[in-house]
This record gives structure tokens, C-alpha cells and sequence, in this order.
């Protein structure tokens, strides 16, 4: 491992630790969301300040205009990943995305959203 890497680790640890800790105090404001039909919602409607994504997750399905998360029972051509539209989407309205391994999540779900605003 080259030392550009490892700094680079260290601050993408440094971030998420910070992201994490945001986390916890926001939960207490009910504004965190684990639920990938509700990120769905929230991230079409700019409600999204920070999104933590399972790098490793693929979850079929789509997501319509208006935010409605439909799953797939298996990957077509008509169906892409629910995970990845959500973080285009919440990239697109100004949020930031970060992709972690799914053990570093803080719940069991592929996605956890730091939400602008409770719902």
C-alpha cells in the first residue's frame, strides 16, 4: 500500500466517523431514514443532505418522478439499482453520497440517509 493510500483511508475514516456521529444526533431530531422507499421519496425531493451507501449492494426495482419505490423480483432491463438512483438523486440535489462497506452502515438496510429536514 502506497502512503497516498493510506492517508487517503485515514481521511475517508476520519469522514465517515464524523458522518456517523451526525447521525446520531440527527436520530434523536427524526432526521435519519433507513427505509429505501422513503429515501426513495426524499431523495426526489431534495430532502437528502447526506446519503451512506453499501458500495456493495444491488437492489432491483425503479424509482418513479414522484419518488415511489417499486422492487423488482429480479434484475431486467426495465429495472436498474434502487441504491444507485438514490444516490444520483441525492447528488443531483446538492447532497453528498458517501459508499461504505455494508458492516460500517448503521443499520442492516443498503442505504441510510442524513435527512435536511424531519419528515
Amino acid at each position: 500500500m502506497t502512503a497516498a493510500r493510506r492517508v487517503l483511508d485515514d481521511v475517508h475514516a476520519a469522514r465517515l466517523d464524523g458522518v456517523l456521529a451526525r447521525y446520531e444526533a440527527l436520530a434523536g431530531q427524526d432526521r435519519t431514514e433507513t427505509d429505501l422507499a422513503t429515501l426513495a421519496r426524499a431523495a426526489t425531493y431534495g430532502m437528502v443532505d447526506t446519503l451512506l451507501v453499501d458500495l456493495d449492494a444491488f437492489v432491483p426495482g425503479t424509482v418513479d418522478d414522484e419518488g415511489e419505490l417499486v422492487y423488482a423480483e429480479s434484475d431486467d432491463a426495465s429495472t436498474y439499482g434502487v441504491t444507485d438512483e438514490l444516490a444520483r438523486r441525492t447528488w443531483l440535489a446538492g447532497g453528498a453520497v458517501l459508499p461504505i462497506r455494508a458492516e460500517q452502515l448503521p443499520s442492516p438496510t443498503p442505504a441510510a440517509g442524513l435527512l435536511r429536514w424531519a419528515f
